[in-house]
């Protein structure tokens, strides 16, 4: 069963409840008052109108019995049964609708006082009858009186009907109305969901292109936006994999090709004597590269999924400085670039990896040695701000593009843009070090223009002393 028509039957089956429910209300509490109400109210009202009637007719017969024709007229009229006594509270003259009811002394007693009364009394045949009695004047003396009584079935009948049928031609419209309303909602909430499911279906056969066109704010509209921003990383992240795949597969083609060639070389003795030495080194040197870039890929793999813990204690950033720097002198002087050092004279105590912030540096000042041309200068700073260590790496090298800064920390990319005689990494070191920084808590800033230079930028948390 549809979502739609499981919708559209709890709808009808409320409709339906709610219609029973007010059929046995009006049953049970509200026809009973209502007719007892209209029942009081009238024989109240009739009981003194009666009385002035009669005693109106009485000044004009002569015997009681003459107005017997009156108070037949009265009692089809009002659909009421009629008693008239004389001042002695003896009986008169009745109406003969219906015969089995007979009047009520006690009451007749109390009107001969002077006194107008109700009561509800029990008929022989298990009905409800509701009983005025009232005094009968001529010229301010009393004659008699006059006991009017009626069934409160009568009134009863006459509500039911219209009550019940009101009530169900009224159930009837809002019910269709209601399933009307119910199926255009229900349209309306049910459309989007097979859109999402079809979406669903589209993912689960490796499909991340579809989308979901939703412009309502409501849950509804809020689902469509998650599963659309879903399928965007979703698709992201697919195409990443594939060029993940390829760059890999093309960094490792290179050195494998190189050291087959050679490996082939040395067994069919096509290299003489004099070179295979060399050749061999070539080779070994090929696979380092290649041992080398498959433990970059792995390290950037188990640190984007977490599996590498920072291993965060204190430390003096100053010291590791020192020793980074000791270490890249070197391949500094070679190519002539300047490496200068600014750093405060106090000890910079920091929380963090001391090994994994060196190797971050290390990334960093081989990025600028690459980059920068010789008599180039590179200078480390580091200093103070608020609760953090602030540590910065600028040269005045080629620089990097605008259109370049936004992804050289994707994996793999390399900038064709570099100085004549550098070889291209293998494009994971930058990706690396923002890892590691992240990892850290902090985020690496980036500030370049061609031709000026670079600057990296990143913070450690100093130790609460």
């Amino acid at each position: 069963m549809s979502y739609r028509t499981k919708l559209i039957l709890s709808f009808l089956l409320v409709i339906l409840l709610t219609i029973l429910i007010t059929l046995l209300i009006q049953r049970a509490v509200i026809e009973p008052k209502w007719t007892q109400f209209l029942t009081n109210f009238s024989l109240e009202r009739r009981g003194p109108e009666l009385a002035s009637i009669v005693a109106q007719n009485i000044q004009r017969a002569r015997r009681w019995y003459e107005l017997r024709p009156l108070l037949e007229q009265l009692s089809m009229f009002y659909r009421v049964k009629v008693f008239l006594t004389d001042a002695n509270g003896d009986l008169q003259v009745q109406s003969r609708y219906p015969e089995e009811i007979q009047p009520v002394q006690a009451e007749i007693d109390k009107a001969l006082e002077g006194i107008t009364s109700s009561i509800e009394i029990s008929l022989s045949n298990g009905q409800k009858a509701d009983v005025v009695t009232s005094p009968v004047y001529v010229n301010n003396k009393l004659i008699g009186t006059i006991q009017i009584v009626q069934e409160r079935t009568n009134l009863g009948g006459v509500l039911s009907f219209p009550l019940t049928s009101s009530l169900l031609i009224g159930g009837g419209i809002a019910a269709f109305f209601s399933l009307f309303l119910v199926y255009l909602v229900s349209r309306q909430v049910t459309l989007p969901i097979k859109k999402m499911k079809q979406m669903a279906l589209k993912f689960s056969q490796g499909d991340f292109t579809a989308r979901v066109e939703l412009s309502s704010r409501d849950e509804l509209g809020e689902l469509a936006q998650v599963l659309n921003d879903m399928a965007r990383k979703l698709e992201e992240t697919e195409r990443i994999r594939k060029e993940l795949l390829a760059n890999i597969s093309h960094e490792l083609r290179t050195p494998l090709t190189t050291v087959q060639g050679y490996i082939e070389a040395l067994m069919d003795g096509v290299l003489p004597e004099a070179k295979r030495e060399e050749s061999l080194k070539l080779v070994l040197e090929e696979v380092k590269k290649t041992e080398s870039l498959v433990n970059s890929i792995l390290e950037l793999s188990r640190l984007e999924a977490g599996a590498i813990k920072m291993e965060l204690c204190p430390f003096d950033l100053k010291n590791l400085i020192h020793w980074i720097k000791d270490k890249l002198d070197l391949p500094y002087q070679r190519k002539g670039v300047n490496l200068e050092l600014q750093l405060p004279e106090e000890k910079i105590i920091v929380l963090g990896d001391p090994d994994r912030v060196g190797e971050v540096l290390e990334i960093f000042l081989d990025n600028s040695l690459r980059y920068t041309e010789k008599g180039g200068i590179v200078r480390v700073s580091c200093f103070k701000k608020g609760n953090e260590a602030i540590i910065s790496v600028k040269d005045n090298g080629i620089g990097i593009s605008p259109d370049e800064l936004p992804r050289i920390f994707d994996r793999f990319y390399r900038s064709t843009k570099i100085p004549r005689g550098e070889k291209l990494g293998a494009g994971l070191g930058l990706a690396i070090a923002k890892e590691i920084i992240e990892a850290h808590g902090s985020k690496i800033q980036v500030e370049s223009a061609p031709g000026e230079g670079s600057c990296f930028t990143f913070g450690l948390k100093l130790e609460r002393g």
